[in-house]
């Protein structure tokens, strides 16, 4: 990829990011002083490289457990993606949105969060 990403070339390495379970190529996308929070945690995390250890991490137990995870949607604009993912468990479905913030071709922010939070038609 190019130096400046477009808002679709990144939307599209995420979301295969998360299909395949794998972050290569994504810490390439990601700023330095990147940003991650979640609804369901209380503290921000900081710094693209923490970020891509903590996602790797979250993949590798994915890929143990009985849960599978889909990208279902993937909307973005020049500013923001975001991308819903489902969660299948044995008896659960539950989906679950990521909201990337974007400027100058990189994600300065990402926000798990609930698909109400969503920005883009």
């Amino acid at each position: 990829m190019s130096a400046l990403h477009t808002a679709e070339k990144i939307a599209l390495l995420v979301a295969n990011a998360w299909e395949k379970r794998s972050t290569n190529g994504l810490r390439d996308v990601l700023a330095a002083d990147f940003e991650y929070a979640s609804q369901w945690v209380f503290d921000t995390m900081r710094g693209a490289d923490t970020y891509v250890d903590y996602l790797t991490s979250k993949f590798n137990a994915i890929q143990r457990s009985c849960c599978n995870i889909n990208v279902k949607n993937t909307r973005y604009s020049d500013t923001l993606i975001e991308i819903d993912l489902e969660q299948s468990m044995t008896d659960t479905v539950k989906v679950v949105m990521l909201q990337l913030t974007i400027s100058n071709g990189k994600i300065t922010r990402a926000d798990m969060c609930a698909p109400a939070f969503r920005q883009l038609p």
